[in-house]
């Protein structure tokens, strides 16, 4: 149930982003402002889906276990925001949006101009600017850390000030910044980028996670995608 996802999880804020979305496209629409509707639309697709959204929830659909639960929720979160996408993007693209909704349903399914378009009222209540502010900060530094080789974020441990606004994102924190580790520090301390290129790395998701260790099958494997593969030991 999406609706029971925690105010910090990654998936509830792509879901409260796109109702927004959705609410400017619909009332851009009622005033015939085309131009703004299509201008909201890209912005949402660009800054939220392309440059934080997908990138952040790639791992988890390409290397969690198939039933594993934020797997299936991401999956759940994608469909919901393709669904209200094609909705507002019908007066624009029609027979695209026309041949999209039959492969997402079915094609006996009633064509998109007759279905009605889902109304979400996801919400989040948790502190996302100090979380993007952080996010920059880190992007910064991991680009300065080009300098000495550094050049796969997934081969750094970020070392951040502890603080009750960040480490609520715990859960998706590796996630959302595209590295192997964090670590929490003292909240007086600067963001440090640690190299972790002489730690073992995962070879099916490329992570340099504390729990990689070599199988039985003779692969260096994490513990998560080890139980993905059937390699428990």
């Amino acid at each position: 149930d999406l609706a029971s996802l925690p105010a910090t999880s990654i998936d509830r804020y792509a879901l409260e982003s796109f109702t927004t979305c959705q609410k400017s496209v619909h009332e851009a629409f009622k005033h015939f402002n085309f131009k703004l509707a299509h201008q909201t639309i890209y912005q949402f697709c660009n800054d939220t889906l392309s440059s934080f959204y997908c990138s952040a929830v790639k791992d988890r659909l390409y290397c969690d276990q198939a039933n594993s639960e934020r797997r299936i929720n991401t999956q759940r979160t994608i469909w919901i925001i393709l669904d209200g996408l094609l909705h507002l993007l019908y007066p624009y693209l029609p027979h695209t949006t026309e041949e999209c909704y039959a492969y997402l349903y079915s094609e006996d399914t009633p064509p998109i101009y007759l279905a009605s378009p889902k109304t979400l009222t996801f919400d989040t209540q948790s502190n996302w600017p100090t979380l993007f502010t952080l996010r920059s900060q880190v992007l910064k530094k991991l680009e300065e850390a080009k300098t000495i080789g550094l050049d796969n974020p997934l081969d750094a441990n970020v070392q951040i000030p502890q603080t009750q606004d960040l480490t609520q994102f715990e859960p998706d924190l590796c996630d959302i910044l595209g590295v192997s580790r964090i670590q929490w520090i003292d909240p007086q301390s600067e963001i440090k980028i640690e190299d972790i290129r002489q730690e073992p790395r995962c070879e099916r998701s490329w992570r340099r996670d504390i729990t990689v260790k070599k199988r039985a099958n003779g692969h260096l494997l994490s513990d998560r995608d080890a139980i993905a593969i059937g390699e428990t030991s």
